[in-house]
C-alpha cells in the first residue's frame, strides 16, 4: 500500500510547508499584537480612570473648601446677628411638646422662657427670618432640659423656630 503524501502532486509538496509555514508566522504575528495590545488598552484604561479618580478627588477637596467657607461665613453671621441683641433665659417655664425623632413618641417639656432683644423666641419668628435674609438658611436653637429624675441635665431638646418648606 502506498503512502497517501506520494500521491500529492510534487508541486503541492513544494508549496504545502511554505504555506504552512505563512500561516502559522501570521498566526503567531496576530497573537502577538492581540496580547500586545490588551496590555497597552489595560495600562492606558487604568492611566484614565487613575486621572479621573485624582480629578473627582480634586473636585470634592475644592467643594469641601467652599462649602466649609460657605458655613464659616455663615456661622459669622449668624453669630453676630444672634448677639446683637441681648438673650435673656427667664426662670419662668413654659412647656411645649417634644418628639423623639427616632420612636415619634411625643412628651410634655417644661422650658425656661427666652428671650432675644425683648421679644420671645418660643414660637416667634423674627431671628429665623432675618438670618434666612441675609444667608437664606434656617435656624435652630438647642436646650438641655432635665428629667424629672434625673440630676444632671441629660437630654437635648432642638426648639426649631421656624421651619421653610421650599
Amino acid at each position: 500500500m502506498a503512502h497517501w503524501w506520494k500521491r500529492i502532486p510534487l508541486k503541492l509538496t513544494l508549496f504545502f510547508p511554505i504555506f504552512l509555514g505563512i500561516v502559522l508566522a501570521i498566526l503567531v504575528s496576530t497573537l502577538f499584537h492581540l496580547r500586545f495590545s490588551r496590555i497597552t488598552m489595560q495600562e492606558q484604561l487604568q492611566k484614565s480612570l487613575g486621572l479621573e479618580v485624582h480629578t473627582i478627588i480634586k473636585m470634592f477637596e475644592r467643594e469641601h473648601v467652599l462649602k466649609l467657607n460657605r458655613v464659616k461665613t455663615n456661622m459669622d453671621v449668624a453669630h453676630a446677628v444672634f448677639h446683637s441683641r441681648p438673650l435673656e433665659i427667664f426662670p419662668e417655664t413654659i412647656t411645649t411638646e417634644a418628639v423623639n425623632q427616632l420612636t415619634g413618641q411625643t412628651n410634655a417639656v417644661t422650658l425656661n422662657r427666652w428671650t432675644w432683644g425683648g421679644s420671645d423666641l418660643h414660637f416667634r419668628h423674627e431671628l429665623v427670618d432675618s438670618l434666612r435674609n441675609l444667608f437664606g438658611g434656617t435656624v435652630t436653637l438647642q436646650t438641655f432640659f432635665q428629667k424629672p429624675d434625673a440630676k444632671t441635665p441629660s437630654h437635648s431638646f432642638r426648639m426649631p423656630l421656624k421651619t421653610r418648606w421650599l
